[in-house]
């Protein structure tokens, strides 16, 4: 799950619940602008749409982030959950990812990579910054793959993340994001994010006004939130009973 869209900078209580706190869905109405779902597999044809649109609806302000390309590319899922959504008087946040950082080598073993399979995260690190081909493959995978997206609902608003829990430099992030912004920049309804593992998350990149998404649950973090930051839960917290943590 993730909380998408925005946090106020306040809300570091961390005393624990007692009987008298409020349900959590009255606290979610009354102080979080926006919660939603990470369903990352939300192009595979065998997602349950129906599922989705039941937890997303409860939601005041809904988000929909996901992983185009990785676990599919069609987009009849994405169209029919917003349609959906946007029936029962909802506009979704779409926060979507354009790189999946933890595919790549070292950090697996790179089956997953849809973009230059060939590269580990050094390699990209160095070539987004200095190769033309590869700079020239990132302006098309986000023209033929992440524009289309937010081409489809005008009407929505959208964080685009270059990569997701990416192990760029600044420097290397930057070019991403310049790359990035040559293709999003003249639209109005797309904002950017970053979803980094370092602790060097700046606001601004090359003068880019830029959110960030941190990746942790730790209540401490909460005082760091700034409007439109974001936090998100890693998949690493949902585990069958028993399953291996490797």
């Amino acid at each position: 799950m993730a909380c998408g869209g925005g946090g106020s900078g306040s809300g570091g209580n961390t005393e624990k619940p007692t009987n008298n706190t409020p349900p959590v869905e009255q606290l979610h109405q009354s102080q979080t602008p926006h919660l939603g779902l990470a369903i990352f597999a939300l192009l595979h044809p065998q997602f349950n749409v129906d599922t989705a649109f039941e937890l997303l609806n409860a939601s005041k302000d809904p988000v929909i982030a996901f992983l185009p390309g990785v676990f599919g590319s069609n987009l009849a899922n994405y169209e029919e959950l917003v349609a959906r959504l946007e029936d029962s008087g909802k506009a979704p946040h779409i926060h979507v990812y354009a790189l999946c950082g933890p595919c790549r080598i070292p950090r697996r073993d790179g089956s997953l990579v849809q973009f230059r399979k060939d590269l580990d995260i050094d390699g990209l690190n160095d070539a987004i910054r200095w190769n033309p081909e590869v700079r020239s493959q990132f302006l098309d995978r986000l023209t033929n793959e992440i524009k289309p997206i937010v081409d489809k609902f005008p009407e929505l608003q959208y964080t685009i993340v270059p990569e997701l829990e990416d192990n760029q430099n600044d420097d290397s992030f930057t070019a991403m994001l310049d790359l990035t912004n040559m293709v999003f920049g003249p639209y109005s309804n797309v904002r950017y994010a970053r979803n980094a593992m370092s602790a060097s998350m700046h606001h601004s990149y090359n003068g880019i006004s830029v959110k960030r998404e941190f990746h942790n649950i730790n209540p401490y973090s909460l005082p760091l939130l700034g409007p439109g930051d974001t936090m998100s839960f890693d998949g690493s917290n949902f585990r069958f009973p028993g399953e291996y943590e490797g």
